[in-house]
């Protein structure tokens, strides 16, 4: 388990969390369950909510942003005056990006060659699924449906933090400085930010082996084109980039439980976004 935060650090964030009544995510029996800010109330160190998939006596992780920074406390769901709730913990800790140093390298027989960097700006962990901004509901809906369409997937057969980060892209148009940048990655998915003829390439061969390297740790399997959206931003020497999408195949299942919990707080098997 991480180190808690050390007492000056913990009272200051517990203050404005207090203050600022951040919106929660509980991570409860591999579930994560959404609570806006407007459907808890704090009293006493206790936070009273009402949720469906959280019963008295789950032992519950909670997430919230403190400054962008995502961080999260344990907790046990009780009952005061017929109310479920939680008590505020004494201990808050930081969500570590395990991602942030790993290495992706892909190849195949017919030349193709790619090797993605990794963007500080574009952390490739997600501790709980992330939110969209209100005014941008219907038009992420909408990529949503398109993107599944042409994954030929059911929406909720892909998780919610693949869609968030191709909305930040694609919506909100935030874009990596350089490319090849790796922008998304999982035991099923990956996403890069690449210029075109490289899309061009994978698409024309179709598959390409590929090699994960966490350190010491190496993840090998093989890869699958499944799309490419194009023309989303410009990279640093003004060439035009998109999302390149691969579906992951052929890797063993501890390498593939190993790459979901580190890209997602919850075991094995994608979290059900409840609220």
């Amino acid at each position: 388990m991480n180190k808690a935060l050390n007492r000056i650090e913990y009272e200051y964030i517990a203050d404005t969390f207090v203050r600022e009544k951040p919106p929660l995510s509980i991570l409860c029996k591999n579930t994560f369950v959404k609570i806006d800010s407007s459907s808890y109330k704090l009293i006493d160190d206790y936070i009273f909510f009402k949720a469906d998939g959280v019963e008295v006596s789950d032992d519950i992780k909670v997430f919230f942003n403190h400054k962008k920074r995502p961080l999260y406390f344990f907790s046990r769901v009780e009952q005061k005056e017929g109310i479920t709730v939680f008590k505020l913990s004494d201990k808050f800790y930081k969500h570590n990006d395990e991602l942030k140093k790993c290495e992706i390298s892909l190849w195949n027989s017919g030349g193709f060659k790619l090797k993605a960097g990794i963007s500080n700006d574009f952390p490739l962990s997600f501790p709980y699924p992330p939110a969209v901004d209100d005014e941008d509901s219907e038009v992420f809906f909408g990529l949503c449906s398109k993107i599944s369409g042409l994954m030929k997937l059911d929406a909720d057969k892909i998780p919610e933090a693949f869609f968030y980060r191709l909305y930040d892209i694609a919506i909100k148009h935030r874009a990596p400085d350089f490319s090849p940048c790796l922008l998304y990655l999982d035991a099923e998915f990956i996403l890069i930010f690449c210029i075109e003829e490289k899309a061009k390439e994978i698409a024309t061969q179709i598959s390409a082996q590929m090699e994960v390297g966490f350190g010491r740790r190496k993840v090998k399997c093989s890869s699958i084109f499944s799309f490419f959206l194009p023309n989303l931003n410009l990279n640093s020497t003004g060439e035009s980039c998109g999302a390149l999408c691969l579906t992951i195949k052929n890797i063993h299942e501890e390498d593939k439980r190993f790459l979901h919990e580190k890209a997602h707080a919850s075991k094995y098997g994608y979290p059900k976004i409840e609220s």
